[in-house]
C-alpha cells in the first residue's frame, strides 16, 4: 500500500485555514434584493421559516411574539445593521409574512435602497411616489399576486425611509 506524503507546511496551512475560516467569515451579513414577488434576499414570503432566517443570519437582536386583540398572532425577528434595524415578521404558521428595513444593504430590483433621494428613487423605480392607503408620508408600490413591495418616504422630497414587503399572508394592518 502506497502512503501519501503531504509536506508539513501544507498540513499546517490547511489546519490554520480550517481553524480560522469561521473567524474570518465573521457575523453573517444581511442584505440583498427585495421584490414585489415576496423575495427578501434568499428568503420568500409564505415559505421561509424563522428557523431558516436564524440559520442564515444568526441570532437576532430580539425575537418577540405578539398576540393582538384583533388579527392573528405573529412573531418578529429584529436584526441590527449599524444603528438601524431589519424586521422579519412571521404568521401563525411560522412563515415569513412581512419584512421592513432601514438598512442600506437591501435594495429593489431596480436598485433603490434606503437613503436614496426622492427624485433618484422615482427615476430608478420609474414612477412617482403617492400618498399611502394608510399612514403618513409617500410611497412607491409594486404588486404581484404574491406580495407588495413598498418604497417609503417620511415626507415628500425626502430620502427613502423604509423598504418593506408584505406577502399575501400579511400580518400587519394600518
Amino acid at each position: 500500500m502506497r502512503r501519501l506524503s503531504i509536506p508539513a507546511g501544507i498540513v499546517a496551512l490547511l489546519a490554520a485555514g480550517f481553524v480560522t475560516a469561521p473567524i474570518a467569515q465573521g457575523k453573517p451579513k444581511q442584505g440583498g434584493v427585495v421584490t414585489k414577488n415576496g423575495r427578501v434576499g434568499p428568503f420568500q414570503t409564505g415559505k421561509t421559516t424563522a428557523g431558516y432566517v436564524k440559520t442564515r443570519l444568526g441570532r437576532p437582536t430580539s425575537d418577540r411574539r405578539y398576540h393582538p386583540e384583533f388579527g392573528s398572532a405573529y412573531r418578529v425577528l429584529r436584526y441590527r445593521c449599524g444603528n438601524r434595524n431589519s424586521f422579519f415578521y412571521f404568521d401563525g404558521r411560522g412563515r415569513l409574512s412581512n419584512f421592513q428595513t432601514r438598512c442600506g444593504s437591501w435594495y429593489t430590483p431596480a436598485g433603490t435602497a434606503v437613503g436614496d433621494g426622492y427624485e433618484e428613487a422615482a427615476d430608478t423605480e420609474g414612477r412617482e411616489p403617492e400618498a399611502p392607503v394608510c399612514g403618513d408620508g409617500m410611497v412607491i408600490t409594486a404588486s404581484s399576486r404574491r406580495a407588495t413591495l413598498f418604497v417609503t418616504f417620511r415626507e415628500e422630497d425626502s430620502a427613502v425611509w423604509v423598504l418593506a414587503v408584505a406577502g399575501d399572508n400579511n400580518v400587519l394592518t394600518c
